[in-house]
């Protein structure tokens, strides 16, 4: 009996020990107003998501003002705090990449330092559904995104004039590559900027009609009007030949 009970003291102990845990996890993260420095910022963000995100002095330096000014309190909750922490940090030029995701634990690197060019090395692959979910979210991703009535060159071409001036000094432009076939293209830049991308990409890729499709500089219904005019002259030419042997 004193071990029967014993055991369910532990386990009653046990299930309150969870649920105050999921209580806390549960609480929002709270930003008060203020001027926040970025290794404030990066420290009460941390122990809120429970990462461990490393920051050398080095890559703050040469940044400018290294605080933020909030005027009003910011409450939201953990993706919210990861959002928050990824903004702040990226209007500062700055990005966190992960050094062991299994770990939580992660880096802020500048992305016009010695080491800018580790930040888009850093990619993580997520599909275009995964992206879209978080719009927002400032973290170099890479993903495939499959076409369906386009083909990856003319897709390319139309997206090319909005990410040309994108990067600019900074290692967060967009990146729009070819895997090697005409149905499918490779995206690589920060997921809000590829969240834009992905919804071009929709927004063109849809059934055309054939009297909207190109060829050779003509709708494909005025095209094959004339192919039928050409043709027809064509067979009259070959008749007056014909009659002319005969």
């Amino acid at each position: 009996m004193h071990i029967k009970a014993a055991l369910l003291s532990l386990l009653l102990l046990s299930t309150s020990a969870m649920a105050q845990a999921d209580s806390q996890a549960r609480e929002p993260f709270v930003l008060l107003p203020g001027d926040i420095e970025i290794d404030e910022l990066v420290n009460v963000c941390a122990n809120y998501l429970g990462w461990n995100i490393l920051l050398d002095q080095q890559e703050i330096d040469g940044h400018g003002k290294s605080s933020t000014k909030l005027q009003r309190p910011v409450t939201t909750d953990q993706d919210g705090c990861e959002e928050l922490l990824y903004t702040l940090l990226y209007r500062k030029g700055l990005a966190v990449i992960p050094i062991d995701a299994k770990r939580n634990i992660c880096e802020v690197v500048s992305m016009t330092g010695p080491r800018g060019r580790e930040v888009p090395m850093a990619a993580v692959f997520k599909t275009p559904e995964q992206i879209l979910l978080r719009p927002q979210l400032k973290v170099p991703v890479v993903t495939l995104v499959d076409l369906k009535h386009t083909n990856a060159q003319l897709a390319y071409n139309a997206l090319r004039p909005f990410f040309a001036n994108s990067s600019g000094k900074r290692a967060d432009g967009v990146s729009i590559g070819s895997t090697g076939n005409m149905q499918s293209l490779l995206i690589q830049g920060f997921q809000h900027q590829v969240a834009q991308a992905i919804r071009l990409i929709k927004l063109s890729d849809v059934p055309q009609e054939d009297d909207l499709r190109m060829v050779n500089g003509m709708r494909t219904k005025d095209h094959i009007k004339s192919l039928n005019e050409r043709i027809k002259k064509l067979e009259e030419k070959l008749e007056a030949l014909l009659m002319r042997r005969k």
